[in-house]
């Protein structure tokens, strides 16, 4: 539903996502229609099924014994903590092998832990929910947690202008949970 069509010509490769794709035909990034059709996806799932199952059954492991060894090595972590270096490391291998990263933005769902709600858009068109921006950014004041980077793609992200994200409560909804506003330093004012 969210994977990019794999539709390409001449004129460039189509950007729309199959939840999109129809009556529109095949778009490149800049909007302009570069061919007539349906969704197409290279992706097979029977093809696929088996390695599927296998790396489910093997990779909890492996993953819960790095969460083990990098507490282990670095004492000041916490379980949580380490939880997440590790998820962001094969967060930023999964979307490094996929291709463009930037092709994977979602108002629906958190690309970063796919549970929740992202409510926060970052400098490079990412949207983050509230733990994932806790848990990737450190706590800068009481209620702002600043992120240094996005964590799907670090390698490629640096956000220069101390990108900030403050938590403060809602009267709307106090009591049933806050919102984290997001914006930027003075310093790039």
């Amino acid at each position: 539903m969210y994977w990019p069509c794999s539709y390409r010509n001449q004129y460039g490769k189509c950007c729309n996502m199959k939840s999109g794709h129809n009556p529109k035909g095949h778009q490149n990034s800049a909007g302009k229609i570069i061919g007539a059709g349906g969704y197409q996806s290279d992706f097979v799932f029977d093809d696929y099924a088996d390695r599927f199952i296998d790396e489910i059954r093997t990779n909890p492991k492996k993953i819960q014994q790095e969460v083990y060894d990098l507490t282990f090595r670095r004492k000041r972590l916490t379980e949580e903590e380490a939880a997440s270096e590790v998820h962001r490391q094969y967060m930023n291998l999964f979307y490094q092998n996929v291709g463009d990263v930037y092709h994977f933005v979602s108002h629906s769902t958190c690309f970063s832990c796919l549970r929740e709600l992202p409510e926060h858009p970052l400098p490079c068109g990412h949207v983050l929910c509230t733990p994932c921006v806790k848990a990737y950014g450190q706590q800068y004041e009481k209620t702002v947690i600043k992120l240094d980077s996005c964590p799907l793609h670090l390698g490629e992200t640096e956000f220069l202008n101390d990108f900030l994200g403050g938590s403060r409560s809602n009267p709307c909804t106090r009591g049933h949970g806050f919102s984290v506003l997001m914006g930027i330093s003075n310093q790039s004012l």
